[in-house]
């Protein structure tokens, strides 16, 4: 009790009165939320695998090899816990180089069970199959494993010599002419399509007829003839050719 005299010289008693101070309180609060809630927990990676690339190779040589990458992490904690995966990065450097030019290093990382690695570059003889070696590092996370392999890119089984040249549509029609060459030892029949795509007239037709039927070691040409709808923008069309038992390819043509 708070006891003291007032005016007129009687006694007052008062209650003793405590405050408690906000920045007190505040963190009383965060103590009891702490306590009855504990954070998330980052769920670390165990271990990163390479699988086997999905490899897809244009007609003028041009390929795509998608290696995918399969992440494993820790088992995630019972309810009600919360958790939240951890990214795994890391790099892939490329060497020994086979019949392929301009592959480049490409980095990974991803906080998913999955990623995948995209290389890509050119065949230099697509008629030959090619290879590189790609090595994985890790940055964050274990390193892959296997910690290397080999990118095999297969051979065409033809090539087109010079590729799709870029042809003139002044005012709107164009003609583009290039060259297919058989790389096996016996005959094959080709067939090539041309596929409208950006501001070209439909169908653009192909000479000679198909299927075309190519000597073993020998060489045709093909014309694609189209016309642009706009005179004053560019254009381009699709160009596809299958050779049973080769590989089937598509590449773009483009129009000035």
């Amino acid at each position: 009790m708070n006891t003291h005299l007032g005016r007129h010289g009687r006694l007052i008693t008062r209650p003793r009165q405590f405050r408690l101070g906000l920045t007190t309180i505040a963190l009383v609060g965060a103590g009891l939320v702490l306590a009855g809630c504990p954070g998330p927990i980052g769920l670390k990676v165990e271990k990163v695998e390479v699988g086997d690339p999905t490899v897809r190779v244009k007609c003028t040589g041009g390929f795509q090899a998608d290696v995918p990458l399969t992440i494993t992490r820790e088992a995630a904690p019972a309810a009600p816990a919360r958790s939240y995966p951890l990214p795994t990065k890391g790099d892939a450097k490329t060497s020994n180089f086979n019949n392929v030019t301009t592959v480049l290093d490409r980095t990974y990382g991803n906080a998913s069970p999955n990623d995948a690695v995209a290389f890509s570059g050119t065949l230099t003889d697509t008629c030959q199959p090619g290879s590189f070696l790609a090595t994985f590092t890790a940055k964050e996370g274990p390193v892959p494993t296997p910690a290397s392999k080999t990118i095999d890119v297969p051979a065409l089984g033809y090539s087109l010599p010079g590729g799709i040249p870029q042809t003139n549509g002044n005012p709107s029609a164009f003609v583009a002419k290039f060259n297919i060459k058989n790389c096996a030892a016996a005959a094959r029949a080709f067939t090539v399509k041309a596929i409208a795509a950006n501001n070209t007239v439909p169908d653009p037709t192909v000479a000679p007829g198909m299927p075309l039927n190519i000597p073993g070691g020998g060489t045709k040409e093909i014309t694609i003839s189209g016309s642009k709808k706009d005179e004053h923008a560019g254009a381009t069309y699709v160009v596809r050719v299958t050779a049973p038992p080769a590989m089937a390819c598509s590449d773009q043509g483009e129009v000035e």
